[in-house]
């Protein structure tokens, strides 16, 4: 991203200057729109009739056991609720964010990632259906 930004420098002038020096400035947001869009990317690929929607119906497949409460507990941050996935999916595809992963700072990381998917679930997806 900060690469891009720099030949856009080069080519369009101050204004996207002014966005290299934000990344550059806040790498920890560039962070959470990564992560994020990696989590929406494994929700969309877990759609029926996608790549990953074998891996989950072998996920359906081993907590089908459980008692039905806790079924629905247990898959939306697997695979069902994009909000809800910023807790597993977060942790797993971010782990390289901060070293400590108990910190206070890697637990802000993961509410904002789960607050970009608040907005894209709601505000982009939500109205796919009404276009």
């Amino acid at each position: 991203m900060a690469r891009a930004c720099k030949l856009i420098k080069k080519s369009n002038g101050y204004k996207n200057y002014q966005l290299d020096l934000f990344f550059k400035k806040s790498p920890m947001l560039e962070a959470v729109a990564i992560t994020s869009l990696k989590i929406l990317f494994v929700w969309g690929a877990m759609q029926e009739g996608n790549i990953l929607f074998i891996l989950r119906r072998a996920m359906d497949w081993m907590i089908e056991p459980l008692p039905p409460r806790v079924f629905l507990i247990v898959r939306k941050p697997l695979y069902d609720c994009l909000f809800c996935m910023a807790s597993v999916w977060g942790t797993i595809l971010s782990w390289h964010v901060t070293n400590d992963h108990l910190s206070w700072l890697y637990v802000q990381f993961l509410f904002a990632v789960a607050g970009l998917n608040y907005l894209i679930q709601y505000s982009l997806i939500s109205d796919e259906g009404k276009a």
